[in-house]
């Protein structure tokens, strides 16, 4: 009977050329997770910044002076560079931000319309006056206790 090699010695070579096809394509995938996991971060805090702009532009009393436009937060963006806010004021009160992405893979092939590289974002908060609704809140409560005293008596 002739001796076979056992199928230890084979599976290693085998093992060695599935592995160089997998490696690359698990590596391009961590890669892609973290670069998204950053542009999803950005997003987040650019939301939340978005709409302090907004709600402080709602409160906002004076009509001469201009909302703020800088970048200048106190987030730290890791994906989005340049980027710009701005806040109007109308029926609700808008802040918007614009960036360019930095983004590690070229996505433009693909993408239909649109400059793929541009992060935009807006939040709107509705205007109102705090010491007003304050007013009315006490005034509501004043009421409901006075009625709970004419009850009792």
């Amino acid at each position: 009977m002739r001796d076979r090699p056992g199928l230890r010695g084979r599976a290693s070579a085998y093992m060695t050329v599935e592995a160089a096809y997998i490696v690359p394509f698990v590596l391009i995938f961590i890669l892609l997770s973290v670069s998204l996991s950053f542009l999803l971060y950005d997003r987040c805090a650019a939301v939340q910044e978005c709409y302090v702009r907004a709600y402080r532009e709602s409160i906002r009393k004076c009509e001469a002076a201009p909302g703020d436009s800088s970048a200048e937060g106190w987030t730290t963006y890791v994906a989005v560079r340049d980027l710009s806010f701005t806040t109007e004021k109308g029926k609700y009160a808008v802040a918007a931000a614009e960036g360019t992405v930095m983004t590690p893979v070229s996505f433009a092939a693909w993408s239909e319309g649109g400059d793929p590289f541009t992060f935009r974002t807006a939040m709107r908060a509705r205007i109102t006056d705090p010491p007003q609704s304050f007013r009315k809140c006490r005034r509501a409560l004043a009421l409901i206790s006075a009625v709970k005293e004419l009850g009792e008596n």
